[in-house]
């Protein structure tokens, strides 16, 4: 069975009622997992993205620290701002990297 009208529907407004329709009640468990789990992916981010005097606040440092040692920081740039994911990984590794390196 193709299902080539479905592509004319924008994804994550066509609902599985709507699907149903569409497909004359064709539409499995499997498509309403996967309805489900684009849902979820599309909802809004629940990471915690901080400017940058946040982060140095957070970090206990200087703001200029941190502008003069951003190329060794794991960071977003959003357009000419900078922002940092709290619970990004990357970040995460190069804090507790930070804690193990020597005075200099």
């Amino acid at each position: 069975m193709s299902f080539a009208f479905l592509s004319l529907i924008p994804i994550g407004e066509a609902t599985v009622e709507e699907m149903n329709i569409l497909t004359k009640g064709n539409v499995s468990e499997e498509s309403e997992r996967a309805e489900a789990l684009l849902l979820r992916h599309n909802s809004l981010p629940t990471r915690m993205f901080v400017k940058p005097d946040q982060f140095a606040e957070y970090l206990g440092i200087p703001l200029r620290w941190i502008y003069r040692h951003i190329k060794d920081i794991p960071h977003h740039r959003v357009g000419k701002y900078l922002r940092f994911d709290l619970e990004s990984p990357a970040l995460r590794h190069w804090i507790q990297n930070l804690e193990r390196r020597p005075r200099q």
